[in-house]
């Protein structure tokens, strides 16, 4: 959709397309979810809205990057959203990095019932705890969030440094349960630039993460770390 004219309400656009119990699955992460069960004699679609999903026709840069604040993805047998809230996505917006914003996750167990929440937490509690502030990482908006495939109130993101080659991207590990930091370490892609004039390794190129590269040892969730 091209920049300037915001969001229209008849429009659906894919982000991501999986399965969920036998049906396929098409998320626009503006909107929500269309499901069909395409072996079916007479298959037909129904739309399932994500939670908070709201329109608006004045965003000057139209879609944005939502993959960057909203994922849809399967993880114990149950349908995951991630939702990172900074105000960017509401008819109020903010588009604040700052300490107010959230993570929050929800489940739909089958495709027939309703999304239930499952875990809220604010930027400045994950940045108050005392394994973050021993860290080096920065005090920012995380972004590309993933459920983890083992443990699903386990979430991963990337933490973005700036495009200067001194600033460094992280992943991170966050036990949304116990609402805690549990592990980070710095990102490291697989980009081979042989005639680069620096080192690519570190910079993210806003590629959503895919759940079955990363994970955390159970040891790191036997309990919180103390504050």
């Amino acid at each position: 959709m091209p920049g300037g004219i915001g969001l229209h309400p008849l429009c659906f656009e894919t982000e991501v397309v999986f399965s969920f119990s036998g049906v396929m699955c098409w998320a626009d992460y503006h909107r929500g979810i269309l499901l069909c069960d395409v072996a079916a004699d007479d298959p037909s679609l129904r739309f399932v809205r994500f939670p908070l999903a709201e329109f608006w026709d004045d965003f000057p840069d139209g879609r944005g990057l939502p993959e960057k604040y909203r994922k849809a993805c399967m993880s114990r047998g149950r349908l995951w959203f991630i939702d990172v809230d900074n105000g960017r996505f509401r008819r109020a917006r903010s588009s604040s990095d700052g300490a107010n914003g959230t993570v929050t996750t929800w489940t739909l167990p089958t495709p027939e019932l309703d999304w239930t929440k499952e875990h809220t937490l604010r930027f400045s509690e994950l940045w108050s705890h005392l394994k973050y502030q021993q860290s080096p990482l920065p005090r920012s908006m995380p972004g590309f969030p993933i459920v983890d495939m083992r443990q699903a109130d386990v979430l991963h993101f990337i933490v973005e440094g700036a495009w200067e080659p001194e600033e460094t991207h992280w992943t991170i590990t966050v036990d949304m349960r116990n609402r805690c930091l549990a592990s980070y370490e710095v990102y490291q892609n697989a980009i081979e630039v042989p005639e680069a004039d620096s080192d690519v390794s570190n910079v993210f190129f806003n590629d959503p993460l895919i759940c079955c590269e990363l994970g955390v040892s159970a040891n790191a969730l036997d309990k919180p770390a103390a504050d």
